[in-house]
């Protein structure tokens, strides 16, 4: 475990990658405007908290000279990236490499878009926070995300809520609040058998469906600062 958070550290040297047998790393509440592409030879890292910096991307990793994919080699025993409130604007298909990943906390960014089917590979992925960023629509790739449980994406522009989500059964908690989502998809929400708490509150949704009501397990439903009618 190294834990560098609240300092004044503006680039993580290279050198940092030759603690092999680390698993936690933590950068928070530093300086850091780039990021070292070494840190992804950590094979060993299991956490890596980089919130509250300055980064606007995620470097390419270097290739490794025991495959022609470096995708194949990087962090394969990484379970959470904490890349929350930096200055982030895109995520691509880079994320694509953190292939085990839990948990993804990308809030407090900037974020538009996720190019591609940058979290199709995701498949372990069981909490993703993408709230407070300037998304106007779902991210590509996300009914891949077959083990999800928790998904946030309060504070964006999002206008509508993707089908894809049906393919995510294993949702306990959504929080879609204080966006733009006109149409509740109520028939969507019928169909996560798990589903137990669905923040849809300042929203503009209007007339509610009724099968909104027939999902077997909620227990907790936010409708409030809505037009309903």
């Amino acid at each position: 475990h190294l834990d560098l958070s609240h300092n004044q550290i503006r680039e993580v040297p290279g050198e940092v990658a030759d603690l092999l047998a680390l698993r936690s790393l933590r950068l928070s509440s530093n300086g850091l405007e780039k990021l070292a592409p070494e840190v992804y030879s950590m094979q060993k890292l299991e956490e890596l908290d980089l919130s509250h910096n300055f980064l606007v991307d995620l470097p390419e990793p270097i290739p490794s000279n025991l495959s022609n994919d470096p995708v194949e080699r990087c962090m394969e025993r990484l379970r959470l990236l904490d890349i929350s409130h930096n200055q982030l604007t895109v995520l691509d298909d880079l994320l694509g490499i953190f292939s085990r990943l839990e948990t993804l906390d990308a809030s407090w960014n900037s974020i538009t878009c996720f190019h591609g089917e940058s979290i199709s590979k995701l498949t372990t992925l069981s909490v993703l926070d993408i709230s407070h960023n300037q998304l106007e629509v779902f991210p590509d790739g996300l009914r891949s995300c077959v083990s999800l449980t928790h998904f946030k994406a309060t504070h964006n522009k999002l206008g509508f809520v993707p089908e894809s989500f049906v393919h995510t059964t294993k949702l306990v908690s959504i929080d879609l609040s204080f966006n733009e989502i006109s149409d509740a998809a109520g028939k969507i929400f019928a169909m996560l058998s798990h589903l137990g708490t669905l923040l849809l509150h300042h929203n503009r949704i209007g007339p509610l469906p009724a099968m909104l009501y027939t999902t077997r397990h909620l227990e907790h439903l936010d409708l409030s600062y809505l037009s309903l009618i």
